[in-house]
């Protein structure tokens, strides 16, 4: 419609202001009573407003310069809305109390020192938290590289014991196999020495007139003499295998 390509054509014109909205308001009667022009809300917005009023102020079409005319010349006239526009009674007064709420320059920088000051309170709260949280990772760490140490050291300990196990089975192997030759090759020993024996008694008797008899017993004597080391040697054998 006509207000709607009025407000764009009027933003265009503006355009080196960087206005953010153009309003165009209507009296009772329908007709165009003023326009609201809207910058960004941040001192960049801010600066584009200043100079917009110093544009028009030094054009000659202030807000002084519409007073003084009787706003009877249909001129553009441009100014900064201030306490007397925001609290006037029409069209002006009724658009800016409905959009906004009336603040100085000293509200706009508490404020923002105010925002300044939360985030940065925020900040604080992150980063202690971080710190906290770095603390803790570190803490965690140090528990987990002392139980890898521990469990390094364990696994050390009981590999050394099988070591030790191992080598004590093989020297004892070795023992064993030792003293079983050294047994075996003794029993075979005083198995000769009795054979050889019986066969020197059995010689004697056959080439001399002793008594048979006698000849038997002491057979007999010699063969329980080798019983009894064979004994001797099958029990030591034993006894090194229990130990």
């Amino acid at each position: 419609n006509f207000v709607r390509e009025s407000e764009h054509m009027l933003k265009s014109q503006l355009s080196r202001f960087r206005p953010c909205e153009v309003t165009i308001l209507l009296d009772s009667k329908g007709q165009t009573d003023h326009s609201i022009v809207k910058f960004a809300e941040d001192w960049t917005g801010f600066k584009d407003a200043l100079a917009f009023e110093n544009h028009f102020i030094v054009e000659q079409y202030s807000k002084t310069d519409w007073t003084r005319r009787n706003c009877k010349m249909d001129d553009l006239y441009g100014w900064l809305a201030r306490s007397d526009d925001y609290n006037s009674h029409g069209t002006i007064g009724e658009h800016l109390r409905k959009i906004g709420v009336l603040k100085s320059v000293g509200d706009r920088e508490h404020e923002r020192t105010e925002r300044i000051a939360h985030f940065t309170r925020q900040m604080e709260e992150k980063n202690k938290h971080l710190q906290e949280l770095e603390l803790k990772h570190n803490q965690t760490a140090m528990k987990l590289e002392s139980m890898m140490k521990d469990k390094d050291r364990m696994v050390e300990e009981y590999n050394e014991k099988i070591r030790k196990m191992q080598e004590d089975a093989r020297g004892n192997s070795s023992k064993i196999v030792e003293d079983n030759q050294r047994l075996q090759q003794e029993l075979k020993t005083r198995r000769e020495q009795a054979i050889r024996r019986h066969k020197q008694l059995e010689e004697l008797a056959r080439k001399s007139n002793i008594d048979r008899a006698k000849v038997e017993a002491e057979k007999e004597k010699v063969f329980f003499s080798c019983l009894l080391q064979c004994y001797f040697i099958f029990y030591s054998f034993c006894y090194i295998l229990m130990n």
